[in-house]
């Protein structure tokens, strides 16, 4: 015999499951500010600089040029496909999580 539960005891589980595990939001470089530098919104998808509760792509689809970092940043998760450059020169980019990749 099958046992029904009530839909707001469902709909009432549901919200209390966790959130699916590294559900970051991506922001991709694009170059837009033509600077070619990490810190300048206007290089994003998003115009705004990825932070410490988003990843960042450098990818197939971002211009093909040297991505400078000069300043401290802090990203959750950074992926570099093959044949990217990213150069740091003065500041610190800090990748909070172990997943990081380059592909």
């Amino acid at each position: 015999m099958r046992t029904r539960l009530p839909l707001a005891i469902l709909a009432t589980a549901a919200l209390a499951l966790p959130p699916a595990l590294n559900a970051v939001p991506f922001l991709t470089f694009d170059n837009g500010g033509s600077d070619a530098n990490f810190g300048t919104a206007s290089n994003w998808d998003s115009d705004t600089v990825p932070g410490p509760n988003e990843g960042a792509v450098i990818n197939t689809y971002s211009p093909n040029v040297t991505l400078l970092i000069n300043s401290n940043q802090t990203v959750d998760t950074l992926r570099i496909n093959d044949g990217r450059t990213v150069t740091q020169s003065d500041g610190t980019l800090t990748i909070a999580n172990a997943g990081s990749q380059v592909e």
